[in-house]
């Protein structure tokens, strides 16, 4: 079983943080904190509109990030501006993770519609024969 985070219902999202983290994974650790605490303010106002409206994702952020403190929720903005690398899997590239790994059976799952979790079955490798 894989996590892998989806391309699919996040490209609103990914055409703003891609750009923007070309320049927060260069900033200082002081820096960066700042931006996340002020984009907290911000996730803080988005999920209070997301309330009133059926604006993008706004069962993620009324079910998911709504219930998390807001120190936990700079945190989460950090994590999603400070990687230099971030991988967005759209389905049929995480079904080909676990195909060409050699898994059948696999099934996959659109978790909060903005993620994708991967379950496969690797069958069982033959070991050396005894004489």
């Amino acid at each position: 079983m894989i996590w892998l985070c989806g391309w699919e219902r996040n490209e609103a999202y990914l055409r703003f943080t891609e750009p923007l983290r070309r320049l927060t994974t260069r900033l200082p650790y002081p820096a960066l904190s700042s931006l996340s605490t002020a984009a907290e303010w911000a996730l803080t106002a988005y999920i209070g509109a997301c309330r009133l409206l059926p604006l993008p994702m706004h069962r993620y952020m009324t079910g998911v990030l709504a219930k998390l403190p807001p120190s936990v929720r700079k945190l989460t903005v950090y994590d999603q501006l400070n990687p230099a690398y971030a991988k967005y899997y759209r389905k049929s590239e995480a079904e080909h993770l676990l195909l060409a790994a050699g898994f059948t059976n696999v099934m996959i799952y659109h978790r909060h519609n903005y993620s994708w979790t991967a379950i496969g079955t690797k069958p069982p490798t033959c070991g050396p024969t005894q004489s």
